[in-house]
C-alpha cells in the first residue's frame, strides 16, 4: 500500500512534465535562468550563501521575479497558440513543397523519356528514307512489275486497306456525308514501327485488293471508295457529292487481278 502512494505520485508528476504546456513553461524558464540554475547547482559555496547570493543579485527588485518568471510564462503561452497554426502551415509548405519536386521530377523523366522515344522514331524514319527507294526496287524486282509504290507511317492500316498520303502521314482513305478523304493508294505490305508498303498503281492480286470485299468477282466490275475507313465498295456513295473510283477487277489466265485506277467522279449522284 505504502509503495502503491509514491509510484502514484511519480506518474502523475510524469504526465504533467509530458503535457506539451507544462514542458515548455519548464523549458523556457531554465533558458530564461540558466545562470541562476548553474550558480544554484553548481557552486562550491554552501547553499545558504548560494541563495542569499541568489535573492541579492537575482531578486534584489520586486519586477525581477515578473522578468524571471512571467517572461517565459508569457512567452511558453503565447508558442502554445501559436504552435498548431505554425505546424498547419509548415504541413501544407511541407506537402506543396514535396508535390511540387514530384512533379518536376515526373516532368524531367516524361520529358527524358519523350525525347528518347523521338529522338528513336527520328532515326529509325531517317533510316528508312535512306532505304525507302533500293526497298521499293528490290520488291519491283522481286514482284516483276513495274507498278509504283510509296512507304508513308500509318499504325492504323492493315493489308488491303486504302489509304491517303497527306506529307507522309498516312490516314485511312474514306467518304461520308460529312467527311471526305481521298485514297492515294492500297497498302500491300506491313513493316516495323507502323511503316507501310503503299502500290500507287498498276496490278496486284485480288486476294490483297479484295480483303474487304471478301468474295472474289466472276468478272470485271469497278469499286469506289467507301463510308468505312480503308474499304472499298461496288456501289457510290450515296450523297450528292462526288465519288472516287479506286480500280476495277479483272481476269488474267483465270486468275482474278485488280488495277488501280484512282480517279474522282464529278458527277453527281442520283
Amino acid at each position: 500500500m505504502t509503495n502503491e502512494i509514491p509510484d502514484s505520485i511519480k506518474d502523475q508528476i510524469k504526465q504533467r512534465l509530458l503535457d506539451p504546456l507544462i514542458g515548455i513553461i519548464i523549458l523556457s524558464t531554465i533558458s530564461y535562468n540558466w545562470k541562476l540554475i548553474s550558480i544554484l547547482l553548481f557552486d562550491q559555496k554552501p547553499i545558504i550563501e548560494r541563495i542569499y547570493y541568489i535573492e541579492n543579485v537575482f531578486f534584489s527588485k520586486p519586477e525581477d521575479y515578473l522578468y524571471h518568471f512571467g517572461f517565459p510564462l508569457l512567452f511558453s503561452t503565447i508558442w502554445f497558440l501559436l504552435y498548431p497554426y505554425l505546424r498547419h502551415f509548415t504541413s501544407i509548405y511541407y506537402t506543396w513543397n514535396l508535390l511540387r519536386t514530384e512533379k518536376t521530377k515526373r516532368d524531367i523523366t516524361n520529358r527524358i523519356n519523350n525525347m528518347s522515344r523521338l529522338d528513336y522514331l527520328e532515326e529509325i524514319y531517317q533510316k528508312l528514307q535512306s532505304i525507302e527507294q533500293p526497298l521499293i526496287r528490290f520488291y519491283q524486282l522481286n514482284k516483276g512489275d513495274q507498278n509504283t509504290y510509296i512507304i508513308i507511317k500509318c499504325n492504323s492500316a492493315e493489308i488491303g486497306d486504302w489509304i491517303s498520303n497527306s506529307d507522309n502521314i498516312g490516314k485511312l482513305a474514306f467518304q461520308n456525308k460529312d467527311k471526305t478523304i481521298w485514297a492515294s493508294g492500297i497498302v500491300v505490305e506491313k513493316f516495323l514501327n507502323g511503316y507501310v508498303l503503299v502500290q500507287t498503281s498498276g496490278e496486284l492480286p485480288w486476294a490483297i485488293a479484295g480483303i474487304s470485299i471478301g468474295k472474289t468477282p466472276s468478272g470485271p466490275l469497278d469499286y469506289f471508295l467507301s463510308s468505312y475507313p480503308g474499304k472499298m465498295t461496288l456501289e457510290k456513295t450515296n450523297s450528292n457529292r462526288e465519288s472516287q473510283l479506286v480500280g476495277s477487277s479483272f481476269i488474267n489466265s483465270e486468275n482474278v487481278f485488280f488495277k488501280i485506277n484512282l480517279r474522282v467522279s464529278r458527277e453527281a449522284i442520283k
